[in-house]
């Protein structure tokens, strides 16, 4: 998160990812898996536990 942006790095994602927070919609979790809508497109990412809930805190209090 940089200035209401969401960024993902190569390492999780092969092409660099920004979005404005703004953008993303329907977050879902479980317990390895981030997933949203942004821009009409469905991401996901599997990712450590810690990393899932961290992450959609952030999202949620933009």
């Amino acid at each position: 998160m940089y200035n209401d942006k969401f960024i993902v790095s190569r390492i999780t994602n092969p092409h660099w990812l920004t979005l404005d927070l703004d953008q993303i919609s329907h977050v879902q979790t479980s317990k390895y898996q981030l997933a949203f809508v942004a821009n009409t497109k469905i991401y996901s990412f599997i990712l450590p536990a810690n990393s899932v809930i961290e992450i959609k805190e952030l999202i949620s209090n933009k």
